[in-house]
């Protein structure tokens, strides 16, 4: 992995004055920082009974359900990249099946106006229940659901990419 990930900056500007009571020329260079006009949304999809990985087509479907419920067709229609997907080891206390293997998480990026819906869309929706019954209806099986589990967002990449297993390393895996 290279030492610098290649950013979009405009490149440094430099100055150069003189000092009265210097006879050489003092450079003195400053670097702007623009802020994103994306927020980066690190995402788990739970699906306990969809083997992962999941495919990125099930991952935007998905993603489309959850802003299209909680956001109409306005929501459906926010322009939203998929960067990165892997497969992470579950942990103890999130395992659902003694068979669960691992789960989905994808880094996303959305514009930074869209970003709060999205999260807030991601965060709050359930998806349809798939196989058994609800105790509702009275059926002995426990009904499952898919969703989606906000882990983190910023408006910076990097700062997000260092928080995610260990350093980023898996954001960058082929």
């Amino acid at each position: 992995m290279p030492s610098t990930l290649p950013l979009s900056r405009p490149p440094p500007t430099t100055t150069s004055s003189t000092s009265t009571s210097a006879t050489t020329p003092t450079t003195r260079t400053s670097h702007t920082y623009q802020p994103s006009p994306f927020l980066y949304i690190h995402l788990t999809y739970h699906a306990p009974h969809i083997p992962h990985p999941v495919d990125e087509i099930t991952l935007r479907q998905a993603l489309t359900a959850a802003l299209r419920q909680h956001h109409g067709q306005h929501g459906a229609a926010i322009p939203i990249d998929i960067l990165s997907t892997w497969l992470a080891s579950p942990t103890a206390a999130s395992r659902t099946t003694a068979n669960d293997d691992g789960v989905t998480r994808m880094i996303v990026r959305a514009p930074l106006a869209d970003g709060s819906a999205v999260v807030g869309a991601c965060g709050a929706w359930i998806g349809e229940p798939v196989g058994g019954k609800g105790a509702s209806a009275g059926g002995d099986q426990e009904e499952r659901r898919t969703g989606w589990i906000v882990r983190a967002w910023d408006g910076v990449l990097g700062r997000l990419a260092l928080g995610v297993d260990g350093g980023g390393q898996a954001l960058f895996a082929g």
